[in-house]
């Protein structure tokens, strides 16, 4: 076989896999490890902000001057990271409002279906794919 024809080939059987690969977001609380999550999954950790909010508290001194100018400092700095990660946090929340997930652990598929009380991704997408093909 020609080499540039098997690459047309395996890129057309690649994009073919990734078109019917299920869009996955996992909704969870620290209290539940999720296993077999990868980088293309995205993972929202719901009680995260509650979290990141008090190490923000616990680091600022005493007296509100010195609060405050202690927090303008990390703000333009070592804070852009749990900044972040607030703000992940807090779209992980809007999501499941949006979804209306109502307990955790839930894994949602395509923004469609919800698996609740599964944590290991491989079980829960093989549920979704029973439950697609009418198979329960």
């Amino acid at each position: 076989m020609n080499p540039g024809r098997a690459m047309l080939l395996l890129t057309w059987t690649e994009a073919l896999f990734a078109a019917e690969a299920p869009r996955i977001e996992i909704f969870t609380t620290a209290r539940y490890s999720i296993s077999g999550a990868t980088p293309a999954v995205q993972i929202y950790i719901l009680d995260e902000p509650a979290r990141i909010q008090a190490e923000l508290s616990a680091s600022l001194p005493q007296g509100k001057d010195a609060a405050a100018e202690f927090a303008q400092a990390q703000v333009q700095g070592a804070w852009r990271e749990e900044a972040q990660l607030l703000t992940l946090a807090y779209q992980g929340l809007l999501k499941a409002k949006q979804y209306g997930v109502l307990r955790f652990p839930a894994i949602v598929f395509d923004g469609q279906m919800v698996v609740y009380g599964i944590t290991d991704l491989e079980q829960a997408l093989a549920y979704y794919q029973r439950l697609k093909a009418g198979v329960q």
